[in-house]
């Protein structure tokens, strides 16, 4: 079990692929087994949630698994949320080392 937890905030433009990448990791930490390998079988299949075509503000995903603990955050990419994201970064950012991942 990993006993570390982290925080991974996706940042980018509108339709980069943020969302659907939080989807991805999200369904492989639920789909890994114990050697960390990820499991498919059909009989083990998790039926995969819509991508909401946009996200409004911050979402936040809690990853808990063998293999992962973290808590991944969503910022919308259109432009009306810039200015929510700056105080929201500054609070999420100070109490836990964070990861930044800002796709294009």
């Amino acid at each position: 079990p990993v006993h570390t937890y982290g925080k991974v905030i996706m940042c980018g433009d509108s339709g980069a692929g943020k969302s659907t990448l939080t989807e991805a990791i999200i369904h492989c930490s639920e789909s890994m087994n114990e050697e960390g390998v990820i499991d498919e079988h059909p009989s083990r299949k998790q039926k995969r949630k819509p991508v909401e075509p946009l996200t409004a503000g911050i979402i936040s995903h809690r990853v808990k698994s063998l293999k992962a603990n973290m808590t991944i955050y969503d910022l919308a990419g259109h432009r009306e949320y810039y200015s929510s994201h700056s105080s929201i970064l500054e609070h999420i950012s100070n109490t836990t080392p964070s990861i930044f991942l800002l796709l294009l």
